[in-house]
């Protein structure tokens, strides 16, 4: 006796830590974030057309081992300087640890001497000080707390932007890793190219 086909036409909708819902996706797709621990168990769906929401654990997808991408898994080749991701603690201690190296002694030798902001070499000083802050600030605390949050690094150039910087900045201290999944199109050709696929034995429960 042939089994029926798994309708693949359902589209669903997920909500994150924050509540924010995102999709909607096919069954396959969101059986491939499944698959990667994009979404877990207790992660709220919905199917298109349906009013209550359930857990992702009552699809009955069963894990498969899997193979992803190098960038997904915290490679062992960063340095603790430049690490790939960093929890909200970390990010807070590199904060504090950056301006104190960088911003405190700077305002204070212009305070202290203000002429040197009348000479070229005050200005030499001030804008080679203010390139290396920038690029320790960006590569070594935004981008990877951004990638904690489920961000790809192209959104850590918003924090540049003055009158948002700051509430990015402070936002990124309290969302939780993973809390915002906004970069699936890209974490899909990141993965590994596999023939993974739902199994034709498998029938949604609903």
């Amino acid at each position: 006796m042939n089994k029926p086909k798994v309708n693949t036409s359902s589209k669903y909708y997920y909500a994150d830590k924050l509540k924010v819902t995102h999709g909607p996706y096919s069954l396959e797709e969101l059986y491939l974030m499944y698959q990667d621990f994009f979404i877990g168990n207790d992660t709220l769906i919905i199917k298109e057309g349906d009013s209550e929401w359930k857990a992702m654990a009552s699809l009955g997808f069963k894990r498969e081992p899997v193979l992803i991408a190098e960038e997904w898994t915290r490679p062992k080749k960063y340095h603790w300087l430049f690490p790939y991701r960093i929890k909200r603690l970390d990010y807070l201690f590199r904060m504090v640890v950056i301006h104190l190296i960088f911003s405190l002694p700077i305002l204070t030798v212009f305070e202290l001497a203000p002429s040197i902001t009348n000479q070229p070499s005050g200005y030499a000083i001030y804008g080679g000080c203010a390139l290396i802050y920038l690029f320790f600030l960006v590569s070594s605390i935004i981008i990877p707390r951004f990638r904690d949050i489920g961000l790809g690094w192209v959104y850590a150039f918003v924090t540049l932007v003055p009158g948002i910087n700051v509430l990015c900045l402070l936002a990124a201290l309290f969302i939780p890793k993973n809390g915002l999944s906004l970069d699936f199109e890209n974490y899909k050709k990141r993965i590994q190219p596999l023939e993974r696929k739902i199994p034709d034995e498998y029938q949604p429960p609903y």
